[in-house]
């Protein structure tokens, strides 16, 4: 075999391993999606029943709390599934806040803030 054709099945690997990555993190999606999706109507569904007149301390942290779970669920999701899929450089990689929650040993407390003018 000459140096062209090793080249090109080379190729033809790596884009076969690419799509077999990108399969896999679209499968780990749709999963993760389904079970966010879980938590967030929950405290949906709790907010959009509340009274006109209701406990604002408990209502926040009702709030607190399923923001809490759906970035507990997102951290375990994440450890469970990206080592499986990504190898160790690519988990290098991977932008900080996801790499944050991969490497943590224990539930984060994460708020995301947006400003805009």
């Amino acid at each position: 075999m000459g140096i062209d054709e090793r080249l090109r099945a080379s190729g033809m690997r790596m884009t076969v391993q690419r799509r077999l990555v990108l399969e896999a993190l679209q499968r780990a999606r749709v999963a993760y999606r389904v079970r966010m999706d879980s938590v967030w109507n929950t405290l949906a569904t709790y907010l959009a029943n509340l009274p006109d007149q209701y406990d604002a301390r408990e209502a926040y942290r009702r709030a607190e709390s399923g923001i809490d779970g759906a970035w507990e669920l997102t951290r375990v999701d994440l450890q469970r599934t990206l080592p499986e899929i990504l190898n160790p450089v690519q988990l290098q990689l991977i932008p900080s806040v996801v790499r944050s929650l991969v490497n943590s040993t224990g539930p984060v407390r994460i708020r995301l803030f947006i400003t805009g003018g």
